[in-house]
């Protein structure tokens, strides 16, 4: 005569439900906000706004802090953007470029000019950038 084995199931306990129950819970959280994100939300082209900070003197120039920010929600790639300070003979020009600017983002750079910055305007223009 053949024994039956007889399973015995195991009951979990209390800390093994509340796990299962938050992954759930996070799980499911996690899929609803991908879902109202692809439904709900709009893709913004970009929206390219640039800072400048106070002028630092170093040892032959001026180094200027640049924060580029994307209010737009799709990444703006290979921007490039041109500085002019002063204007005719005396006109200085700085060019910054950045690979990547992320919707919704900021990124910061420096430019970088011979002469003192704090008298002249400083005037950016964005000359181009494409979208992946």
């Amino acid at each position: 005569m053949e024994k039956k084995k007889k399973k015995k199931k195991e009951k979990k306990n209390w800390l093994e439900w509340t796990v299962t129950l938050i992954s759930m819970v996070i799980v499911s959280f996690t899929i609803g906000v991908l879902v109202y994100q692809m439904v709900v939300s709009e893709e913004n082209p970009p929206d390219i706004v640039i800072s400048l900070g106070k002028a630092e003197s170093k040892t032959n120039h001026y180094t200027i802090p640049v924060t580029v920010h994307n209010k737009g929600d799709i990444t703006a790639k290979k921007l490039s953007i041109e500085f002019t300070k002063g204007e005719g003979s005396d006109t200085e020009k700085a060019r910054l470029e950045f690979d990547y600017v992320p919707g919704q983002s900021k990124v910061k750079g420096w430019i970088s000019f011979t002469g003192n910055p704090d008298d002249e305007s400083i005037k950016p223009h964005i000359l181009g950038y494409s979208i992946p």
